[in-house]
C-alpha cells in the first residue's frame, strides 16, 4: 500500500525532530528470556525456557438420567 504520504518523510527537515530524545536508547542488545507461564485462562505457553508442568484434565461429572431438551421452534 503506498499512497502520497509515503513520500512526506523525504521533505522532513532536522527540525522536525525531537531534540529532546537520546540519540541512543537504554535498551539491551541481544535476545531478551521470555518466562514461559500460563495465561489467565490457564493456557499452557508455547515458549520458554522450562517445559510447563502438565495440568490434571478435569472431567465432567456424568449425569443421572436423561436430558430433556425445549422444542427450539
Amino acid at each position: 500500500m503506498s499512497g502520497p504520504q509515503d513520500g512526506e518523510w523525504l521533505a522532513m527537515t532536522p527540525a522536525d525532530f525531537d531534540r529532546d530524545v537520546p540519540l541512543r536508547l537504554n535498551v539491551g542488545t541481544g535476545p531478551t528470556p521470555v518466562p514461559a507461564e500460563p495465561d489467565e485462562y490457564g493456557t499452557v505457553p508455547l515458549f520458554g525456557t522450562e517445559p510447563p508442568a502438565r495440568q490434571p484434565v478435569r472431567r465432567a461429572e456424568a449425569r443421572s438420567g436423561p436430558v430433556e431438551q425445549a422444542e427450539l421452534f
